[in-house]
């Protein structure tokens, strides 16, 4: 039965399990009798909700925030070698369904290596070179597609002050690489816009190979438009 679940039922079941909802819910797709009284968990159910639990989080594990926030995962160093194979094989998927919470630290190491390598361990944007305060960052991000997310052409070197700018939206890449800040999302915090002004129309730097792909910032900045 799990097994047959998609990824964001999977993880939505995830939630509701470990906290249950009580009380009424409206249910907008009914036309009548909307207001509806949950039903309590079975005492079968109820009594195995570990278990299932368990299951669910193998099988749906929820996506860490970030890039960041991956590459402090534990790594498993045989997963890390086969996907590092997959690189240079140019072979990028990696699926949901075996995409344990490891596995994407895994994915996200082999990744790492391949990007921060790409540019030199060097950050694209302010140049800092102290691999502790590097990250290699997806344009589109992990969530959002599994058939790139080893491509290193999806990946930039980024310091952590502007891969959190990037994540969030408040930095994005034009298709010839031009830096634009998005002072609509920076708003009134005068600081925040002193540290990213100075990037604002300035190129980002070009790496040994495998350049930033225009499709992929494009979709990058489609997705972050959907955010408002």
């Amino acid at each position: 039965m799990i097994n047959a679940l998609n990824i964001d039922t999977g993880r939505a079941l995830t939630g509701y399990l470990r906290s249950p909802g009580h009380g009424l819910f409206f249910d907008p797709n009914r036309n009548h009798d909307a207001w509806l009284q949950a039903a309590p968990l079975t005492t079968q159910v109820a009594a195995s909700v570990d278990d299932i639990l368990q299951m669910l989080e193998a099988r749906f594990p929820a996506d860490p925030q970030g890039d960041a926030a991956a590459e402090a995962i534990d790594a498993d160093p045989d997963e890390v070698e086969a996907f590092r194979r997959q690189i240079k094989q140019k072979s990028y998927a990696v699926a949901d369904s075996s995409a344990t919470v490891k596995t994407r630290g895994s994915a996200q190491k082999a990744f790492a290596d391949a990007v921060k390598a790409n540019y030199e361990y060097r950050c694209a944007i302010t140049g800092v070179a102290t691999k502790d305060f590097l990250v290699a960052a997806h344009i589109v991000p992990w969530s959002k597609d599994q058939s790139i997310r080893l491509d290193p052409s999806n990946g930039i070197c980024l310091s952590l002050f502007v891969d959190r700018a990037f994540e969030k939206g408040h930095l994005l890449l034009e298709d010839d690489l031009t830096i634009r800040i998005d002072w609509g999302r920076v708003g009134k915090d005068q600081a925040l816009r002193s540290q990213l002004k100075p990037y604002d129309g300035q190129k980002l730097g070009v790496p040994k190979q495998e350049a930033p792909r225009p499709a992929y910032l494009q979709r990058r900045r489609a997705l972050v438009a959907e955010t408002g």
